[in-house]
């Protein structure tokens, strides 16, 4: 048994007495209101709250995953023969009892082996084809959405159906702020005086604020092509004062201006692709941390893997051995490389994989999610080495401020400074 975070038990809601209790404790707990308060945080933590103390929590201990997906049916009646021959020796503990029910159990073990065998086979001859690669990614899906529980809640509307909203959690308060000291302490390493330094993706301007505020020799720059984020990053910066900021509204890859420093917090997916070739073309210095990794994708202006790749590395790994995993074999990742140079469909499946770090999954698993975005980083360090880039792939500190802790930090060797990088 592995130890996990506990879960509310949101699944009882299926059930009309649960769901009729449920709504009338949230009325309780809300003072009787019909209205909902203009509070996110609020009626959010009431919800959550309330859901815990009606529907009850999980053990917070799970038994090892056990796929099911190539059950036939077969399989699933001798296991149902199984499981009432089980019931039936707890009741009554005679040796013919027990005898029936272990001859059962060598059944099961048997026709659950075949049909495995048979269904891995099957996938196998199916993996050159358009169907086996949606089945590589069902199972990939499926396995990060078997870790996952309704931790938050997203969106709560009022009683018009306006969306509430409310200032950021003290708690991801904190982990932002972990996250933009990462980034800030790096580009400082990086930015001169009188240097031009650009935040790709900008949002509502949390890293390029605060790196105009760190750095007033600097000119800043926000791209970023959502026009109320924009708004949003100029209010801010207003309210400061700051007057070495600037914006620009456009995709990223229309920024042509010049520049010494590009940076990025979450890129999402290929975004990283696109910051990370847009600095090297700019001969500029780059601070990204990526995002999203299960959303790379072959593009017009890329492709993947970034680099072909025969690598004796003996920190990251890695080898696809089994089409329902990626892993680690630690006691021979000394000499083991990989397997020969990995194909469009293999780096898919290590993207898929390195998107699952969520906090709500087992230790195990978060620790493989882990070295597949050291791998995938990987590939873009190498990808950009070729381009004359001296590039790290660092892990921000504290490693809890984000599951997508990495970050890739690169400059070009001709500007290497010994003291700074």
């Amino acid at each position: 048994m592995s130890e996990i975070e506990k879960e509310t038990k949101w699944w009882k809601l299926k059930k009309e007495e649960c769901c009729e209790e449920f709504r009338q404790k949230l009325r309780q707990a809300l003072g009787g209101q019909v209205v909902l308060p203009d509070d996110w945080e609020t009626t959010a933590e009431v919800i959550r709250e309330t859901g815990r103390k009606v529907l009850g929590v999980s053990s917070g201990r799970r038994k090892e995953d056990k796929e099911t997906w190539w059950w036939i049916e077969e399989v699933q009646d001798s296991i149902q023969r199984k499981r009432l021959a089980k019931k039936k020796w707890d009741m009554d503990r005679t040796e013919e009892n027990r005898q029936e029910y272990k001859e059962l159990q060598r059944r099961v073990k048997r026709e659950v082996s075949k049909a495995k065998q048979k269904a891995y086979d099957e996938l196998y001859t199916r993996l050159d084809t358009r169907e086996g690669e949606k089945d590589l990614y069902r199972l990939a899906r499926q396995r990060d959405r078997d870790g996952k529980d309704v931790q938050q809640v997203r969106v709560i509307k009022d009683r018009d159906g306006r969306v509430l909203t409310s200032k950021m959690s003290d708690t991801r308060a904190v982990r932002k702020r972990q996250q933009l000291n990462n980034l800030v302490a790096m580009v400082k390493a990086l930015a001169g005086p009188n240097h031009t330094i650009v935040d790709f993706c900008s949002g509502g301007g949390h890293v390029g604020i605060v790196l105009a505020h760190t750095l007033p020799q600097c000119q800043v720059i926000l791209i970023e092509n959502k026009e109320e984020s924009l708004v949003r990053a100029r209010d801010r910066s207003s309210q400061l004062g700051l007057q070495n900021i600037s914006f620009v509204q456009a995709n990223l890859d229309y920024f042509l201006g010049n520049f010494q420093v590009g940076v990025a917090l979450h890129a999402c997916g290929v975004a990283t692709d696109m910051v990370l070739d847009r600095c090297i073309q700019a001969k500029a210095g780059f601070v990204i941390s990526p995002c999203c990794y299960g959303f790379i994708q072959n593009t017009l202006k890329f492709g993947f893997p970034r680099r072909k790749m025969d690598v004796k590395d003996r920190r990251l790994i890695v080898f696809v051995q089994d089409v329902k995993w990626v892993g680690l074999n630690d006691q021979h990742s000394a000499n083991k490389k990989f397997a020969d140079t990995l194909t469009y469909k293999e780096h898919m499946i290590l993207c898929r994989f390195a998107d699952q770090t969520a906090v709500q999954l087992p230790i195990e698993r978060r620790l493989i999610g882990k070295h597949c975005m050291g791998l995938v980083d990987l590939d873009r360090r190498l990808a950009a080495e070729t381009h004359g880039y001296s590039v790290k792939v660092m892990t921000m500190e504290p490693e809890s401020c984000s599951p997508k802790n990495n970050m890739l930090v690169g400059v070009p060797v001709q500007h290497l400074h010994p003291m700074t990088f």
